[in-house]
Order: structure tokens, then sequence, then C-alpha cells
């Protein structure tokens, strides 16, 4: 009789080192996407975190992960750009649309 192989849940923690800043301030302010007129923004990055900085360079990638702090977390389906003559469509699926 084959095995069957488990698969356990793996757990990822994510710890802020810094703070995303822009001129917007209010949700409705904010442009759906960047190319859409959206201000520069930058990363202020915390003390303890600068020596991870160590050996970027102009030009090298960085993978910036964030929490938008006022963005509803209970929604799973949205109208795609706010046009509610779209269908409701997975949240995931929205944000490439």
């Amino acid at each position: 009789m084959k095995k069957r192989s488990v698969r356990r849940a793996v757990v990822a923690r994510l710890h802020p080192v810094g703070t995303i800043r822009s001129k917007i301030k209010t949700l409705k302010g904010a442009p759906k996407q960047g190319s859409e007129g959206a201000p520069d923004a930058w990363l202020e990055v915390s003390a303890f975190a600068a020596p991870a900085l160590d050996g970027l360079v102009a030009g090298d990638d960085v993978i910036v992960i964030t929490w938008l702090h006022q963005a509803r977390r209970n929604v799973m389906k949205v109208h795609p750009r706010s046009d509610l003559r779209r269908p409701l469509t997975g949240r995931f699926r929205n944000s490439v649309s």
C-alpha cells in the first residue's frame, strides 16, 4: 500500500523594516494604479534594518511587501475598477485587471 504524504502548513512571519511614505493621505485621493497619476512614494528604512541595504546599488531589484493599513481585509470579491456593471470577481484576480 502506498504511503500518503502529509503536507504541513508553513507559517511565515513578516516583520516591518520601514514605512512607505507618499503625499496620498486618504483612500479617496488614491488612484487605483500607480500609472494613473500616483505621486512618488519612498521607503523609510528603520535604523535596525539599514545594514541589510549594504551592497545594493541603483537599479537593483528589491521586493517590498506592503501592508496597506486602510485596506478592507474582509473584502474577497469586488467589481473590477469599482464598475458595478462588471461582475463580482475574486480580489486577487482584480489586482491584475
